[in-house]
């Protein structure tokens, strides 16, 4: 959710609370009246957006960029965010290995004394342990350290990037 979006939201709670309670109903039915005060008593409390639980996201949080508040919990979830994305690459990585190891296992696997079904199943297996085993979330990349360095490298330049423009304005 953009910073907007969520400012719209906190606006838009304040006046619809604001629009609850100037709307005239003294001479509204009995059964309006008890809507109306549900309704009211639910919107007291401020609408929020807390991703994450970390922190409030409204104009408040967003003007005030010095809050030590503000800059741990950004902190926190971008090394839970990149934690999480190393032990995916972690995972990813030791499925490669292990089906490397696999395929290593069927090559060196003794066949030559062995019943001739036993022979074709073990040559329709050592073709397919040729397609190398993988995770690709979305089809978009290879889950490996690899990949999980060049995402690193690339976050770290972009936010130089964008602190390199922070310092000159």
């Amino acid at each position: 959710m953009k910073k907007c979006d969520s400012l719209f939201i906190v606006l838009s709670g304040e006046n619809l609370r604001k629009g609850l309670y100037e709307f005239p109903w003294v001479d509204k039915p009995e059964q309006l009246k008890k809507a109306l005060l549900i309704v009211m008593c639910r919107t007291r409390k401020p609408i929020e957006i807390i991703p994450l639980g970390l922190h409030v996201l409204n104009l408040k949080n967003f003007g005030i960029k010095s809050d030590i508040y503000f800059k741990i919990s950004e902190g926190l979830q971008c090394l839970v965010a990149t934690y999480l994305t190393y032990l995916l690459d972690v995972s990813g990585e030791n499925i490669i290995t292990e089906g490397e190891n696999l395929r290593n296992a069927f090559y060196e696997f003794s066949w030559i004394d062995k019943p001739e079904s036993l022979k074709k199943a073990l040559l329709i297996v050592m073709a397919q342990s040729n397609i190398p085993i993988q995770i690709k979330p979305l089809g978009l990349h290879v889950l490996n350290l690899k990949n999980f360095a060049l995402v690193m490298n690339a976050a770290y330049s972009y936010y130089n990037l964008l602190n390199t423009f922070d310092k000159k304005n």
